[in-house]
């Protein structure tokens, strides 16, 4: 009830709703930031300066215990039964993630006006690789998302101006 009414649809343009979406993207896409650089700062610290932190946190805080999952399957009884539900919330995390990456993909490769070449998936393959390294998962598919909307919402309100002219 505090915030003031939003203008009708038929007054607002494209390029206002890109605007609207792009600060929310860039908060998201920060947020995702924060968190993978403070999660690599914490474990950077760890391997780095070992004596500031207990004991229990350099045998536990390692990249390859936060982020490997292991074995998927075995034969060998579970650690304990923390150990296996972590196991499993990593492969379902990176299992979602990957989908989550293919679908955005789709999304901004369908939204673009031109075709796509090899070149152009290598180089946005490339470009998921980046964020992906800065944001995490989360981060790169609201950058996917962003440009699909960009390609959707900025190309439409282009393609108008140019139909008036």
């Amino acid at each position: 009830f505090s915030s003031p009414p939003s203008p009708p649809t038929a007054t607002r343009s494209p390029r206002d709703d890109y605007q609207a979406l792009s600060k929310v993207y860039s908060f998201t896409f920060n947020v995702a930031a924060a968190t993978q650089l403070f999660t690599f700062a914490v474990l950077g610290g760890v391997k780095f300066f070992p004596a500031l932190f207990p004991d229990w946190a350099t045998e536990t805080l390692t990249f390859n215990n936060v982020f490997n999952p292991g074995p998927f399957y075995g034969s060998q009884p579970m650690k304990s039964m923390a150990s296996a539900m972590q196991t499993w919330f990593l492969y379902d995390q990176y299992t979602g993630s990957a989908a989550a990456l293919i679908w955005g993909s789709y999304l901004y490769l369908g939204s673009r006006k031109t075709e796509v070449t090899w070149r152009d998936r290598a180089w946005l393959s490339w470009e998921i690789l980046g964020w992906f390294s800065v944001a995490g998962a989360g981060g790169a598919l609201v950058q996917l998302l962003q440009r699909r909307d960009e390609a959707a919402l900025l190309d439409d309100d282009i393609d108008k101006g140019k139909k008036t002219l």
